[in-house]
Order: C-alpha cells, then structure tokens, then sequence
C-alpha cells in the first residue's frame, strides 16, 4: 500500500514591510521684504518726528519781515519744546488746512486724468498710429512709437501704462527684437518722459510755494533733450542685437529672433485693430494737451493773482468736454470723475499729514537745528556742488518712496529753508527735486509701474538692471551738471 504522502501546509507569503516615508518637511518659504503701505510710512516719520523733539536740542533762526530765516542768527534755546503724538493727532487739521490748495488741486486734476483715459482716446490714438506703421521699417517704428510715450509719460503719464507692454511685445517680435525692445518703446519710453515732464511737479512747486507750472517752457525743452539721450541709447541696442542677437540681454534667458509669422499675425488681429482717426479722438487729444497751455499762458500773461483758480476751472471743463465727446453718458461721466478724485484724494491726504510732520518739527523747535547742521557744511562749498547735493539726497530716497507726491511731501518742508539759507531760488529746489526723483524710477524694485511692465514683457529684474542700470547712471551725472550749471547761472525766471 502506497504511503499517503503528508501535505505540507502551505505558508502564507511573507509580504516585505512597506515602510512609509513621512513627507519631508516644507523648508520654511522665505518671506520677502515689502514696503509698507505708505500710510504707515507717513505714520512712522511723525513719530519719528515727535521723538525727535525729546533728542534733538532746540533751536531758532531770527526772522526777517518776511518771515524767512537769517544767515548766521541761529541760536539754541533754553528749554525744549517735545511734542507727543497726541499733539502730532490734534495738528491734523492743520496739516490739511495749509496744504489745501495743492490737495484739492491735485484731486481735480486725478478726476480730470481719469475722465481722459476712460474716454479711449490714447488707445485709439496708439491703435490707429500703430495700425498705420506696423508695416513700416525698425527705425520708422520704434521711434515714432518711442516719442508718442516720451510724451504721453510727460503729460499724462500714470501706472495705468503698463498696459501699453502687449503693444510693444507685439512690435518686438515683428522686428525680430527682444522684449527689452518692447519694454523700451513703452514704459522705458514714458518714464522717461514722466520724470523730466514739464507738468509733473505740482505738488513740489505748491510746497516750495513757487507759481504752478512756472519753468514749463525750460522743463519741456529739458524733457526733449533728455528723451532724445533716451532715445540714442535705445536705438543703439536695437542696432546692436540686430547685427548679432547674442548679444541681446535676454539671449542666455532663450530668447532668439524667430517668431513665426501665424503667430505674428494672431497677435496683430488680437492686439490692432484696422481703425481711422476719428475727429473725435484728435479733439480729445487737443483739448488734454491744449489745457496745460492755456495754464501756461495765463501765468506768463501777468494775469496776477493765485493760479489754482483757473487750473481748477480749466481741469474741470476739460473732464465734461472730454467726457461729452467720448459720448460718455452723465452716469459715467459723473462716475469716473469720482473715481479720479478718490485715487488721488488718498495722495492729498498723504501730502496733509506731511504737513504734520512739518508742524511737529517747528513747534517742536528742532527744524532750525536741523537746517542749520544740514546748511553749515554747504556754505563752505560752491553753490552749484550744493545744489547737486540736494539732488543726491533725493536720488537716494525715490527708490524707497515710489511716489514723488508723498515725497515731495516729505522732504520739502526741511528743504525750503535749507534752499533759502543758502540762497538759492526756490526754482532750483524744484528742479533739483525732480531731477533726483526722475532717473531711479527706471530701476525701483518697488515701482509698480516698472516690476509689472517686467512681468508683462517676462524680463528678469536683474536682466533689466544690467541693461538699464548704464543709462541710469549717465542721466544722473547729466542731471547733476543741469543743477549745477544753472545754479552757478541765477537763472530764476524758470519759464
């Protein structure tokens, strides 16, 4: 009989251990620095202001019968005078009060802007100039299109051009250009034109308490000079990476002059529309740019009397005409005109708690002895180097305060009587003031403006930066001979 063979029993497989990996840890994302909201920027120099008066020794100037304070009298006093920020709360009031003509007429101005460019004018203008030059050659259309944003930056010029980066782009490709192109031919183009424009400088000529829009005719021929510079650098860098794309700044980032012609064309269909000048767009464009003349022409007629009574007159007609013409209905008229005065309503503000800041410095008793450690080195040395001085110091402080109203704000109650102790014109304050805030905008990491037109284009900051940064430095230096050889001239008339 056979033997029955034992089964083994069967043993179940060994599964291995699955052994589960915790995820790794997050590395903690690195918070980037942001500048504060300028609110609290204005918040923290009244402060800052108010601790000074507990440091700072007091000190005064003797006055002359206009107020203004005298070479050589300053003296310190006996006692301080410190200032809590309570007492920075209560002057409020008065900070808005003593800057209400410039306030409000920034605030009508912002309504009048605004009401402009809803009305589509510019895009119209742009489509229809670029419409009928897009089959023009390089040199036709990146100056034509480089000049109409110089002067669309010097009279009305704001952040809301960055839209005008697509348009660029577009050009570029057509060229066989890079998007460095792009961005130069639009907002490199109106920055320019918006730092040496002759109608940028309300808010610092009503603090330095010199005529609105005196010095229109200097400044825009300054602002021409100083476009064409522009120009000549773009122009060279257009005809450099035409002969040899290496050596385009955006070369290593993979950027190569091809672009298909369907892809060219999509764009174009998307981007330019097929339109006529309308009699309607040219009578928009003529009445905003004809509004700064008509300004112009009343302060050098010798009307006499405040200025700010017609601009406001002049700003106000200008909105309804432009708003009627653009076949705006009163709703929409009436609404984007209060959208305008809100934006720049927050501005004003902004500009009366600088004078707050002012008033804690001179009840504090401590501006003399700011002024006078400020002059007593400038006095020793030429006139014009002071007057550069100056211009350095605001150079330094545009790139952390982007806008130049706040700054004005800021830094024109210590620098008027630093201007006047040293004798110059108020005229020089001005210009020296918009000279240093022009050039840095072009390099500011936290312009709005500026980054976004980067993002638009894809360009890397440091890649702007290293093209950019050449040009910077030059208007700088020729800014700082500007000052200086026109301080050493006296010239004062400024118109």
């Amino acid at each position: 009989m056979e033997e029955s063979k034992q089964e083994k029993p069967v043993e179940p497989a060994v599964k291995p251990e699955v052994v589960v990996q915790p995820p790794a840890p997050e590395a903690p994302k690195k918070k980037q620095f942001k500048m504060p909201h300028l609110l609290w920027m204005m918040v923290g120099v009244i402060l800052l202001g108010c601790l000074l008066t507990y440091i700072i020794p007091a000190g005064a100037f003797e006055l002359d019968e206009k107020k203004n304070a005298i070479p050589g009298t300053f003296h310190l006093l006996d006692k301080q005078s410190p200032q809590s920020p309570w007492n920075a709360l209560m002057y409020i009031m008065d900070g808005l009060r003593n800057a209400s003509n410039i306030i409000f007429i920034i605030m009508v101005a912002g309504g009048t802007i605004r009401v402009f460019l809803e009305s589509n004018a510019v895009d119209d203008f742009l489509n229809w100039a670029t419409f009928k030059l897009k089959d023009k050659g390089v040199v036709v259309l990146v100056t034509i299109l480089y000049w109409l944003m110089v002067y669309l930056g010097g009279f009305g010029g704001n952040d809301g051009m960055v839209a005008m980066v697509p348009i660029g782009i577009l050009l570029a490709k057509k060229l066989k250009l890079d998007p460095v192109v792009a961005v130069g031919v639009t907002t490199y183009a109106c920055l320019v034109g918006f730092g040496a424009g002759p109608t940028k400088q309300v808010a610092t000529q009503g603090l330095f308490d010199v005529p609105i829009y005196s010095g229109f005719i200097t400044r825009f021929i300054f602002m021409n000079i100083f476009g064409i510079f522009g120009y000549v650098y773009l122009m060279h860098y257009v005809n450099k990476i035409r002969k040899d794309p290496t050596k385009s700044i955006m070369y290593a980032e993979g950027w190569r002059p091809v672009f298909s012609d369907e892809e060219i064309k999509a764009q174009e269909a998307a981007l330019i529309k097929p339109t006529t000048l309308n009699w309607r767009t040219a009578l928009i464009m003529l009445l905003f740019f004809g509004q700064y003349i008509v300004i112009v022409w009343y302060n050098l007629s010798g009307q006499g009397g405040s200025v700010y009574p017609i601009m406001a007159a002049v700003y106000f007609f200008t909105a309804i005409a432009v708003g009627l013409l653009a076949k705006m209905n009163g709703q929409k008229l009436a609404t984007t005109y209060a959208r305008g005065i809100q934006g720049n309503g927050f501005i004003g503000f902004i500009i009366g708690l600088a004078g707050v800041f002012s008033l804690v410095l001179s009840n504090g008793n401590i501006l003399s002895t700011i002024v006078n450690t400020l002059t007593t080195p400038l006095m020793s040395v030429n006139r014009g180097w002071a007057a550069v001085g100056i211009t350095i110091v605001i150079a330094i402080m545009d790139p952390l305060i982007p806008s130049a109203n706040a700054k004005a704000a800021m830094l024109v109650p210590v620098l008027k009587p630093v201007i006047d102790l040293l004798g110059f014109s108020r005229q020089i304050g001005v210009m020296a003031f918009q000279y240093g805030d022009a050039w840095t905008n072009l390099v500011s990491p936290v312009l709005a403006w500026m980054i976004g037109s980067l993002a638009a284009a894809d360009i890397p900051y440091q890649k702007w930066l290293k093209w950019v940064l050449p040009f910077v430095l030059f208007m700088i230096v020729v800014s700082f001979a500007v000052v200086y050889f026109i301080t050493l001239s006296g010239y004062d008339a400024m118109m």
